[in-house]
C-alpha cells in the first residue's frame, strides 16, 4: 500500500516544518496520535536516528508502535520509519516553496505487514486516505493560523 497526497499551504517552510517534525506540535494537527515520546536521546539539530514511541487511535483501536527518524533535511524533508512486529511503514514529508504557497507532499509506504495487517490496510485504504486528507487539511489550518 502506497499513499501519496499533496497540499498547498499558505505558510512559511519554517512554520510547516516545525509542525511536522516537532513531537509536541505534531499532536496539534494529527488527531489520531494520543501519545508520543522519544525513547532515545533527541537532538533537534541532528534528529536522524532518534527513536520514539507513539500511540494512535485507528478505527476505534489503540495501536502503539515505535519509530525512528530516518531523514531530515531542514525545511525540505522529514521521514520516519514506524511499525511494530505486525507492520512497518515509511512516512515522508517533502516541502517545496511555490510562488504563493508551500507545497507539502506526504508519502506513506507499507514496507512489511503480517497477513492480518495487509488485509486490514487493504480493506480500510479508502477510509485511511479520507482520514489523511482530513489531517492534512487540519495541518493546513494550523499552519496558516500560525503564520
Amino acid at each position: 500500500m502506497d499513499i501519496q497526497k499533496q497540499i498547498d499551504i499558505n505558510a512559511s517552510l519554517e512554520t510547516i516544518f516545525a509542525l511536522i517534525s516537532d513531537v509536541e506540535k505534531l499532536r496539534m494537527w494529527a488527531d489520531s496520535i494520543t501519545e508520543s515520546a522519544f525513547i532515545t536521546a533527541y537532538d533537534p539539530a541532528y534528529p536522524v536516528g532518534a527513536r520514539f514511541r507513539q500511540t494512535a487511535s485507528q478505527f476505534g483501536h489503540e495501536i502503539t508502535y515505535e519509530g525512528e527518524i530516518t531523514e531530515c533535511e531542514p525545511l525540505t524533508l522529514f521521514s520516519v520509519k514506524v511499525g511494530s512486529e505486525k507492520f512497518r511503514m515509511v512516512i515522508s514529508y517533502r516541502l517545496k516553496k511555490m510562488k504563493n504557497a508551500t507545497r507539502l507532499v506526504y508519502t506513506a509506504k507499507l514496507i512489511e505487514a503480517n497477513m492480518k495487517y495487509q488485509l486490514m490496510f487493504a480493506a480500510f485504504a479508502s477510509l485511511a486516505e479520507d482520514k489523511l486528507v482530513e489531517q492534512l487539511e487540519k495541518l493546513k489550518a494550523v499552519a496558516e493560523k500560525s503564520g
